[in-house]
């Protein structure tokens, strides 16, 4: 499982960590995920689409999969 948690504190202080304990704070949600995505490790290469998203998925795609942490491995769904 991969987790990204966004705060907004104090009215102006922007917050994100990750589940594999980076973290950064800064005054605009960009400039946040920008210092996350270029200090992580290089991960899995993902397609540009410039579509405002590229930030957020190339920082999922670093950041490491935990296992299977809160994920169906097996059974059935249910309705």
């Amino acid at each position: 499982m991969k987790a990204l948690k966004i705060t907004f504190e104090h009215g102006r202080i922007w917050k994100a960590e990750t589940s594999d304990g980076r973290s950064s704070q800064g005054a605009s949600l960009q400039s946040v995920l920008d210092k996350l995505f270029y200090t992580g490790p290089q991960g899995d290469r993902f397609a540009f689409e410039d579509d405002g998203y590229d930030t957020i998925r190339g920082l999922f795609a670093r950041i490491p999969d935990s296992g299977s942490d809160g994920q169906i491995a097996t059974g059935q769904a249910s309705g």
